[in-house]
């Protein structure tokens, strides 16, 4: 008969040092633990990440490993239906989306659902065994020989995902089962940690610190070396404690402004970092934020007839920033020697990567409707890219059929 142990856990979740909103996610409960890393720009990718947590938190409960797969592919397929709805209250949040590496655990085994690129790690005695596979096209390079581990690290396509959960395209999980040991830890993390950190330095940092100071030490040194991304890091060990773990929500899901965006969602009760009494102040304060804000929209509606910078910043396009592809806020155009835009977020994305019309459209800057449906337009241009030399993914008809979403 084998021994039941208990998963010790502690997760944080920081915005990093250059991105202004955190779209990151995590929840830690005495059976489940996840992490996703949502995408869309402000408004959009935390709310798909929060949208992940208040559905899958309703899995952390006792049921078997096979139980628990089945779960996990209901649970996904609810998180796309959910974001769908987002998107058709509101298309300009069409692009987004989030990662999701989700662990079960039953007492013996891990079971883990994995789609996108954060990940999931086991480090045992002094090996540090990466679980799961990012589902990314440099991975798919590396797999079949094309290019190295190295080399993946500073593909041009490097960020490109094959799969996440988007609320349009129907992702197919990852499953793996890992039996665990007395003595062993497990790492989840979205993909600004991974991105820094080594292998090694991931190691040596679980391995000389303790629980809470792993996490700590993660966050930190992540920061230190610049943060481009947001990052969220889940650290837990295998105990013999007879205590279950707490409950806790981190990231963009505990934010009270994000939950009030989806108010159809149930989230864990007793995760949120407010008092009841606090919350209702908090929610009426937020009232307030949203009346001011509504009135200084309004306000600016009207001066946008008399300042050509208000007509300008409601202006998006995707154009050449150097040899990358970048958002811009404003119009592709100049009024001598002044510029009508200015660039607001760039990516790795390089223009010599991609197909050559969609190069001209670039140069020449094409048009977007918001923030998020640029990143959209980045995103289907490296999609764009890789099918016209593989045309065999399953987003490729769609993609190759325009740059925007429908």
């Amino acid at each position: 008969m084998k021994n039941s142990f208990k998963l010790r856990a502690a997760g944080r979740s920081d915005v990093g040092s250059v991105r202004a909103d955190n779209e990151d996610s995590a929840y830690l409960g005495p059976h489940l633990m996840l992490v996703a890393d949502g995408m869309g720009g402000h408004a959009a990718g935390e709310l798909a990440s929060s949208t992940a947590v208040a559905i899958m938190a309703q899995l952390d409960k006792p049921m078997s490993s096979s139980d628990a797969e089945l779960a996990f592919s209901a649970a996904i397929k609810q998180i796309g239906d959910e974001l769908a709805k987002v998107i058709k209250l509101d298309p300009e949040r069409a692009g987004l989306g989030t990662t999701l590496s989700a662990s079960y655990w039953d007492g013996n085994e891990l079971t883990i659902a994995h789609v996108g690129d954060s990940r999931v790690y086991l480090l045992r005695e002094n090996n540090l065994i990466q679980l799961t596979k990012d589902d990314t096209f440099v991975q798919t390079l590396v797999d079949t020989g094309q290019i190295s581990a190295q080399d993946a690290l500073t593909h041009p396509q490097r960020s490109l995902l094959l799969q996440a959960v988007d609320g349009t395209s129907h992702p197919k999980p990852n499953f793996l089962n890992q039996e665990l040991l007395l003595g062993d830890r497990v790492l989840l993390a979205t993909d600004g940690l991974t991105s820094v950190l080594s292998e090694n330095e991931l190691k040596e940092i679980l391995r000389d610190s303790d629980l809470v100071g792993a996490v700590t030490k993660l966050i930190e040194e992540t920061n230190e070396r610049g943060a481009p991304d947001n990052v969220t890091v889940i650290v837990a060990d295998v105990v013999e404690e007879n205590r279950s773990s707490e409950t806790a929500v981190v990231g963009a899901a505990a934010e009270p402004r994000n939950r009030f965006e989806l108010p159809e969602l149930e989230f864990p009760e007793d995760s949120h970092p407010f008092a009841p009494d606090e919350y209702a102040i908090e929610k009426q304060q937020a009232w307030i934020r949203i009346g001011l804000s509504t009135f200084i929209v309004l306000l600016s509606l009207v001066l946008t007839f008399l300042s050509l910078s208000s007509w300008l910043s409601e202006r998006y396009y995707v154009g050449q920033l150097g040899d990358s592809v970048a958002v811009y806020q404003g119009v592709p155009r100049s009024l001598g020697p002044v510029s009508l835009s200015r660039p607001i977020s760039t990516s790795s994305l390089k223009l010599i990567s991609l197909i050559e019309g969609d190069q001209i459209l670039v140069e020449n800057g094409l048009s977007a409707e918001s923030v998020s449906e640029a990143l959209f337009i980045i995103r289907r241009l490296d999609q764009r890219a890789l099918c016209a030399r593989e045309p065999n993914f399953e987003f490729c008809p769609e993609a190759l059929e325009s740059v925007r979403p429908k």
